[in-house]
């Protein structure tokens, strides 16, 4: 199968502080005899998806609807209590706590679906990364297929 690409979209940079995708809480009651389940995410996770939807908009005005590949690199913040020497010294280094990268990857592919891209089944190819940074930030790049 031969590619070609269709359209590359130049990197974006959001500046927030990563936030992954947490799991739905669920509350069942009774209401009138009846069980009523509703599932809800987090303030934190809202407000984050929110935003990142809104700065990724401004940026990106082309609605993508081949197949894409995705490279996206989440800098996380370093911890304030380390030393001076510590934080300097890992800048750039992988980031190999929590959260998880698959959980970060949710949440962006989350804000973006229906935005920048139909659906979240149009991107057959990730490459994801986790650092440290002095900035945090989200930066992701795509670029789209079109098949011969």
């Amino acid at each position: 199968m031969k590619t070609k690409v269709m359209h590359d979209i130049k990197s974006t940079v959001i500046n927030l502080i990563p936030v992954s995708a947490p799991r739905p809480r669920v509350v069942t009651k009774v209401i009138n005899g009846k069980r009523v389940s509703r599932a809800y995410n987090n303030q934190k996770y809202t407000n984050y998806k929110s935003a990142f939807l809104q700065l990724s908009k401004m940026q990106n005005k082309k609605f993508l609807t081949g197949a894409l590949e995705l490279e996206i690199i989440f800098v996380m913040p370093i911890p304030k209590s380390w030393s001076k020497k510590k934080r300097e010294a890992i800048v750039g280094q992988p980031h190999i706590c929590k959260p998880d990268t698959d959980n970060l990857l949710k949440s962006v592919l989350d804000a973006l679906e229906g935005t920048i891209y139909k659906n979240d089944s149009q991107i057959y190819s990730i490459n994801a990364k986790k650092v440290y940074g002095t900035n945090p930030r989200t930066i992701y790049y795509f670029k789209e297929l079109e098949n011969d």
